[in-house]
Order: structure tokens, then C-alpha cells, then sequence
């Protein structure tokens, strides 16, 4: 629905982002499980962990974007059924 779009819009843009934190996040696990160095594994391990909590923040946030979008087109479905 045209009147939904940039919520819907905003809903793939956060969605597209989570997946692409996943896949960074991934890197730097296998980066630190592959480094020999304890420093190095040390490291990656903290950008992974930091990637992760990033990501968790998404999905909250667009668990909150599909709520939203879905309080609205049934208010609007109510908003129609009472007419």
C-alpha cells in the first residue's frame, strides 16, 4: 500500500542492514578463530561481539518498525469498517 511506503521502505533498508552486520560479525568470529595470535583473537572477538550487540539493537528496533506498521493498517482497517 502506497501509504505504508516508507515504513515498508525503512523495514527492508533495517532487514538488509542486519544481514549485512551478520555476515561482518561471522567474518571477525572466523578471523579470530583462524588468528594464531591471542592479541589478534582477542580482538576480533570484541569487534564480533560489538558487531552482535549492534545487530540485536536492529532487530529491535524493526521488530518495533513492523509493530508499528501493523497497529496502523489495522487502525486504518478499523478506521474504514466503522464507515
Amino acid at each position: 500500500m502506497p501509504e505504508y511506503k516508507d515504513l515498508e521502505t525503512m523495514l527492508e533498508i533495517v532487514s538488509m542492514a542486519i544481514v549485512h552486520q551478520e555476515t561482518e560479525e561471522n567474518f571477525f568470529r572466523r578471523s579470530a578463530n583462524s588468528s594464531t595470535n591471542e592479541l589478534a583473537r582477542s580482538l576480533f572477538t570484541e569487534i564480533a561481539d560489538d558487531m552482535a550487540d549492534y545487530r540485536k539493537g536492529l532487530e529491535v528496533r524493526r521488530d518495533k518498525l513492523v509493530t508499528a506498521l501493523n497497529d496502523l493498517k489495522k487502525a486504518k482497517g478499523k478506521r474504514h469498517g466503522e464507515k
